[in-house]
């Protein structure tokens, strides 16, 4: 065990880490369905931010970026491409490879899960003071921060 850190806080944290990932899951599916990207599912969302933060996605790179199978994800993909939210391009300096790309429409859900997690924020934030709203801050970024 680190020595700064106490069981009872490791076991406090472990119950408020699940805690405010189900509210977090939760929240953001029930603020879908009441969008106007409530065809789209939690998964195909993640997906399209993930091919946007990708230049010239390939298949295999979305899937290792959000942790799945090139299977699972084909699957995506393809519902997406029905949806007509992504289009397959051949890749111009590789014939054999495909190249995934939004769609305007791809863009635009983009831009409306954007905004449904700064509602999430914002209804977090919210929920606290000023200085509580910089503590937090500043304690997710010092989480993913490389240090």
């Amino acid at each position: 065990m680190i020595e700064n850190v106490n069981l009872e806080d490791i076991q406090k944290l472990s119950k408020l880490v699940d805690s405010i990932g189900a509210w977090l899951y939760k929240t953001e599916i029930d603020e879908i369905k009441k969008s106007n990207i409530s065809e789209l599912t939690y998964s195909e969302l993640h997906t399209l931010k993930a091919i946007e933060e990708i230049e010239n996605a390939k298949l295999y790179e979305i899937a290792d970026k959000l942790g799945v199978s090139s299977a699972s994800m084909s699957v995506t993909i393809d519902n997406l491409e029905k949806k007509s939210f992504v289009i397959r391009d051949k890749d111009k300096n590789d014939r054999r490879a495909i190249i995934i790309r939004l769609t305007e429409k791809g863009i635009n859900a983009n831009r409306e899960h954007e905004k449904l997690h700064c509602k999430m924020a914002e209804a977090i934030l919210s929920k606290l003071d000023k200085d509580q709203q910089k503590i937090i801050v500043k304690a997710f970024e010092k989480l993913l921060s490389n240090e």
